[in-house]
């Protein structure tokens, strides 16, 4: 895979070309007149007819072993992309209740007064939710890519003093010095599964 995608492009208008001219010495008030000048006239269309033919670049390659693990590959760039998200982050979206632990839900936060539902203050639990939301996908695109089976984490020996990596000891004795934990198991993976659907749920809001 070979991926390169750059920067969103800027809009160059009137005023912002107007703006240049105080590295020459114009006044910011000048430049300001100069700009409301050109957007009255057809220089405006001529910055709209170039923006209209610059493209961001995006370049991207799939090579075939890329789709051997595609949930491994998506893992690989999605972690280090939420893990910048969540340091960079502004804001937050909407996050229900019932996809968070109790303690986070809006009918865990103090009332609002008057005054902020008036002007549509969010609860105090509304950015510590999302926060959890991507908390909660990063670990499981983490746990994607530990390249340790998740048997061998569930395993461990019935007795310490009789090892199931003993030389000498055949595949079948191994195993039966081996215990499972099934519940942590189907816990870990349940887990796993869930912030795969949120992440599929808030992806639309995971922007900053």
């Amino acid at each position: 895979m070979r991926v390169c995608i750059g920067p969103y492009l800027n809009w160059w208008g009137p005023f912002q070309i107007a703006d240049l001219l105080q590295h020459v010495g114009f006044s910011k008030r000048r430049c300001k007149r100069i700009g409301e000048w050109l957007n009255n006239t057809r220089f405006l269309e001529f910055c709209e007819w170039i923006h209209a033919r610059r493209k961001r670049t995006v370049k991207i390659r799939i090579d075939d072993y890329d789709a051997w693990g595609v949930d491994h590959t998506l893992a690989m760039i999605v972690v280090p992309l939420l893990q910048r998200l969540k340091e960079k982050t502004h804001g937050a979206p909407q996050v229900d209740d019932e996809d968070v632990p109790k303690y986070l839900r809006s009918t865990s936060s103090p009332p609002l007064t008057e005054e902020e539902k008036n002007t549509g203050s969010p609860d105090a639990n509304w950015f510590s939710r999302w926060d959890w939301i991507l908390d909660e996908v990063i670990w499981s695109f983490e746990q994607i890519l530990d390249e340790e089976e998740s048997e061998m984490k569930f395993s461990k020996d019935k007795d310490p003093s009789k090892p199931s990596n003993e030389k000498g000891l055949s595949f079948r004795e191994s195993m039966e010095r081996i215990e499972f934990d099934h519940d942590a198991y189907e816990a870990h993976h349940d887990r796993i599964q869930n912030g795969m659907c949120l992440f599929g749920k808030y992806l639309r809001g995971m922007w900053d």
